[in-house]
Parts: C-alpha cells; sequence; structure tokens
C-alpha cells in the first residue's frame, strides 16, 4: 500500500522542519505537521526525492538549503 504526498502535505512538513523546533525524528514534530503517521515516515523515507519534485514544480523555495 503506497502512500500519496501532496504538495499540501509535504509543505506542512516542510513548515515544521523549517521552525527548528523539533528534530524530524522527534514524534512530537509529526504531530505538529498534522500528518499520520505513514504520511510523515513516507515524507522521511523519501524526503530528497519529495524536495526535488515539488521543488521542480513550485520555484519559491528560493534560497532554501
Amino acid at each position: 500500500m503506497s502512500v500519496s504526498i501532496t504538495k499540501e502535505k509535504f509543505d506542512k512538513f516542510e513548515e515544521v522542519r523549517k521552525g527548528g523546533e523539533y528534530n524530524m525524528y522527534d514524534p512530537g514534530a509529526r504531530y505538529g505537521t498534522g500528518l499520520t503517521e505513514k504520511e510523515w515516515l513516507t515524507i522521511m523515507k523519501d524526503y530528497g526525492k519529495l524536495k526535488e519534485a515539488w521543488s521542480a514544480n513550485n520555484n519559491n523555495n528560493n534560497g532554501d538549503k
């Protein structure tokens, strides 16, 4: 079973990550995203691929690390 990660879900993850309040491996980070455990784990596992895909479709991330 695959989990679909929309741009909105990825953006929620990025908002928490960029906030710097949590280590993204901390379960508290997941609660801050509002994502399900499966969605969160999928983003954690495929972060690079998802970031590249969403950045290619949305270039307002100029200057991000």
